[in-house]
């Protein structure tokens, strides 16, 4: 039996579709159906749009189709045939149209605009675009969302005042109550010192006439978690008695940061405990989802904290225009990105950035966490608890592993390139002090005899020389006169280049074309030697690059010689220290005779620089590191 399109039920048919569900949801025998607008005898537009289909081979090949084809299908004239060609051809120049504009450069907002004009003309909702150019503002890639209803996160205590604009505007609601209610009250008071408990819950009531999205979340601490079966009858009695779904639902993991010792955080293995709990609890009950599913979706990849870089997913705006990390990061100076009122967009970002990755990178990486298969997941946590609990690995490790488990996620089997990646994207650049220098007026300072000797201020001097480390560039200077340090890691993937500026070459040298860059390699494994039991880190290798060479390497920056070191840092990976930094040095070969000239003739100079002063970078390398935790892996196991 054929069916025409008057057998199909109003609402199912094409246009009815359209108008009450979208264009992007209708397949696409149901758009080529709109276009026919009739089928043939005994058949709907439907089942004709798909007889075309199978006759062409599909969608995409209808961009080659032509009037003389589509006429030979039975039940398309002339007429639906120059219909469907017609929006074919509009297509393609729309399509040409975006095409021309990915290949504009975006270098000012008139250009942008034209961009984007013919991709949201037609959207009759608000969308959200971030687009990534590389440097010559060209498009690499794109990536846009609608703009959802309005959200608020509230305590919940002044709800009923604004009722009317939540009704209005049809705002989702994510309230905060602790569990158990009885200790609602004790934590939970307005600045009067007033009860908060009684008012919410009359608050909550009000919801049931809010049909949009609403949920709670519960923050646990210590004193939380030792009334663990009162939270659970609460939690079945708000599902039971209130208009709230409690299996939308989130618990919070508090850390007391700020508690003022009024509240304390819970140890891991309380965090798996209770985890367990709940789950002993509500698993196969009718808070089964929840339990599952959102309650502890804070600790899964999606949420936040384990993204590679918190700086460019969410902000926190205040009203006068401040910008910071997040709620956690509030008022705090490390978190601070800038003021939209006074800051460009592109610096608040790259301040973001920035700041995180310092914030990220304060600890070094976990030698837990290079060993761990879910690190993947986590990325090693939130930075701002990292940092105020001064750890290297997320707060709730053991809780987020267990979850990992019982959600099947898998371990990842390319652990190894998962930490280079991590490193790659999170590098490590860490300050820490150097041993302060004491002045002794017996006999003339560093910096003095330095100034007065014109060679010596080469050997000293910190844009000599820069490390370029894939992207990351450092401007190197001498151990010894230097306050801080900064330690990096290198991976086998990375590459490394040294820049010299070309006048080291020449200046107070005699014969520049026998003067050499010259580089010093240190493993951060100490040895003792001589008479006076010296410690030392251990030489590993020296290697001079002379000018004849360098003169034949075309440098990306201007003054500077440059050479890639990649090589001669990696053949030597299984020979670098473990527990202590690993030490690359750089000088000229004029220089570095310079400097032990100077040695033998300056006693002054000879006390103060006893240590090698040339321009150096401290620095881990993570191949031996992993080939070593790997191994007691395996021994472990075995």
């Amino acid at each position: 039996m054929k069916t025409t399109i008057k057998d199909i039920p109003k609402n199912d048919r094409p246009i009815e579709r359209l108008i009450n569900n979208g264009e992007e949801n209708l397949t696409n025998e149901e758009l080529i159906a709109i276009l026919l607008k009739t089928g043939n005898k005994g058949s709907s537009s439907k089942n004709l749009a798909t007889i075309l289909l199978n006759e062409v081979g599909g969608v995409k090949n209808l961009k080659n189709i032509t009037i003389h084809k589509l006429k030979k299908i039975k039940g398309i004239g002339v007429v639906k045939a120059a219909t469907i060609i017609s929006c074919i051809e509009l297509s393609k120049r729309m399509n040409k149209k975006i095409e021309t504009l990915n290949n504009l450069k975006l270098t000012s907002p008139d250009i942008v605009f034209e961009y984007f004009k013919d991709k949201l003309s037609d959207k009759k909702q608000e969308y959200f675009y971030t687009l990534y150019l590389d440097n010559n503002k060209k498009i690499i890639s794109e990536n846009g969302f609608k703009i959802g209803r309005p959200h608020i996160k509230t305590n919940m205590y002044d709800l009923s005042k604004h009722m009317d604009t939540i009704k209005e505007f049809n705002v989702s609601i994510s309230g905060s109550l602790d569990l158990p209610l009885s200790l609602h009250d004790e934590y939970r008071v307005t600045k009067g010192n007033n009860k908060t408990l009684d008012k919410i819950l009359s608050n909550i009531e009000l919801l049931k006439d809010i049909p949009n999205k609403k949920k709670i979340s519960s923050t646990i601490f210590k004193e939380h978690y030792e009334k663990i079966d009162e939270i659970i009858n609460d939690i079945k009695f708000l599902h039971k008695n209130t208009c709230l779904d409690m299996n939308d639902f989130n618990f919070m993991i508090g850390f007391d940061y700020n508690s003022n010792g009024i509240l304390h955080h819970l140890s891991e293995d309380e965090q798996v405990k209770f985890y367990k709990k709940m789950h002993e609890e509500f698993d196969g009950s009718d808070l089964d989802y929840g339990v599952n599913g959102p309650w502890f979706d804070e600790f899964g990849p999606e949420y936040c904290s384990n993204c590679d870089n918190c700086g460019e997913k969410f902000f926190l705006l205040e009203k006068n225009g401040d910008i910071y990390s997040c709620v956690r990061g509030q008022k705090n100076k490390d978190y601070y990105y800038g003021n939209i009122f006074k800051n460009a967009v592109s610096e608040i970002l790259d301040t973001a950035r920035k700041k995180i990755f310092l914030n990220h990178n304060k600890e070094s990486l976990n030698e837990e966490c290079i060993k761990c298969g879910y690190l993947y997941l986590c990325k090693t946590g939130c930075p701002f608890v990292k940092n105020n609990y001064q750890t290297n690995k997320s707060y709730t490790c053991k809780l987020q592993q267990q979850m990992y488990k019982d959600r099947n996620y898998p371990k990842d089997e390319r652990n190894d390139e998962t930490v280079y990646e991590y490193v790659n994207n999170m590098r490590k650049e860490s300050s820490a002090p150097y041993i302060p220098k004491t002045k002794n007026s017996l006999y003339p300072d560093l910096e003095d005899i330095i100034k007065s000797d014109e060679k010596l201020k080469y050997i000293y001097d910190p844009t000599s020389f820069i490390l370029k480390l894939n992207n990351h560039e450092y401007s190197l200077s001498s151990q010894i006169l230097k306050r801080t340090r900064k330690l990096i890691y290198i991976t086998p993937k990375d590459k490394i280049t040294i820049y010299m500026k070309k006048n080291l070459i020449s200046e107070q040298c005699d014969y520049p074309e026998n003067n050499s860059l010259y580089m010093i390699l240190l493993s951060g494994n100490l040895v003792t030697y001589g008479d006076e039991n010296r410690t030392k880190q251990r030489h590993l290798a020296t290697s001079q690059i002379y000018k004849g060479v360098l003169d034949n390497i075309k440098s990306d920056k201007e003054g500077y010689y440059c050479y890639d070191i990649t090589n001669f840092i990696k053949e030597y990976k299984d020979l670098y220290s473990l527990e202590n930094a690993n030490n690359i040095f750089f000088t000229t070969q004029s220089l570095r005779d310079y400097h032990y000239t100077k040695q033998k003739n300056n006693a002054y100079y000879h006390i103060q620089a006893i240590n090698l002063p040339f321009q150096n970078i401290e620095f881990y390398y993570l191949d031996k590191e992993l080939k070593k935790w790997n191994k007691n892996q395996k021994h472990m196991k075995s």
